[in-house]
């Protein structure tokens, strides 16, 4: 029976990785949750954002955001508002040519009954 290369590289590094597995495992026991995991040297992200942001950014980039959703749901509303008369407009003509094909209807009755 032949042993393909691929079956052959899972047999090898499975053997070779399961004490590294095991390693990785027991960190992850022993890790406190909310800790950031690294080398230890630089900044966290607690001492240059603060515990309260998650998002980085400036008051100017924040304002700037507002500004542009506030002018797109503005823009959304008055889209809705011409949707809204549009549709208000097709239910206009549609009663009208409801209206007139009644009272065409009623016409053809009315001169058939005429007829001689």
């Amino acid at each position: 029976m032949r042993v393909g290369r691929g079956e052959l590289w899972i047999t090898v590094h499975k053997k070779m990785m399961a004490p590294i597995s095991m390693i990785k495992q027991e960190q992850l026991v022993k890790e406190k949750p909310g800790r950031v995991r690294g080398a230890g040297f630089g900044p966290t992200p607690t001492q240059l954002f603060g515990s309260n942001s998650h998002v980085p950014g400036n008051g100017v980039e924040v304002e700037e955001t507002q500004r542009k959703l506030l002018a797109l749901q503005a823009e959304l509303e008055g889209e809705k508002l011409k949707r809204k008369k549009m549709e208000d407009e097709a239910a206009a003509e549609k009663k009208k040519m409801q209206a007139m094909e009644r009272d065409l209807i009623y016409l053809f009755q009315r001169q058939s009954e005429e007829l001689p």
